[in-house]
This record gives structure tokens, C-alpha cells and sequence, in this order.
């Protein structure tokens, strides 16, 4: 189960986002083609994603689709914790 998309931020850039159910990691290898396919055709020669820092999951999917690591949002998340930024040049 996931759930996954770029927002538009105009000007050639996009924003990654993911929600993927506990139930999705037996589909992990399917679902990071798929995501990589949709890369190919996306309008957008920049994309951003940013990721928990306490959730290595996410850093390792990330690294996967090709992002690379940028530096940490301090206080970034609603609850004050700190974020990993990442992008992908397409």
C-alpha cells in the first residue's frame, strides 16, 4: 500500500513526497522501478525531497531513486525534530 507524487514548485522544480504502508515492503523492489520509471517523464529537471532524520527507511529509499543527500532542516518537522533534505537532477 503507498501512495506517492511531486508537487509543483514551479520553474522547472518539483517536490517528492511518499506515505507507504508497513504492509508496502514486500512490494519495495516494484514500487522504486515504478517510482524510477516515473521519473523519466516528469517535466521537472529538479526535484527535492525531504526525509525524517530518524528514519533510516526513508534515507535508504531515497538513495535508491537516485537523491542525494543535501544537509538537515533544523526544526523543521511539526513537532520541532530535525529533517534530511535531498535532490535528484533529472
Amino acid at each position: 500500500y503507498a501512495c506517492c507524487g511531486v508537487l509543483d514548485r514551479t520553474g522547472g522544480r518539483g517536490e517528492a513526497w511518499a506515505l507507504l504502508s508497513r504492509r508496502s515492503g514486500v512490494n519495495m523492489a516494484r514500487l522504486t522501478r515504478a517510482v524510477r520509471r516515473s521519473f523519466d517523464v516528469l517535466p521537472y529537471r529538479h526535484v527535492t525531497a525531504v526525509t525524517a532524520c530518524d528514519f533510516a527507511p526513508a534515507a535508504r529509499w531515497v538513495k535508491m531513486l537516485g537523491f542525494r543527500f543535501v544537509g538537515r532542516l533544523t526544526a523543521y518537522n511539526e513537532d520541532g525534530g530535525d529533517a534530511d533534505l535531498w535532490q535528484k537532477v533529472l
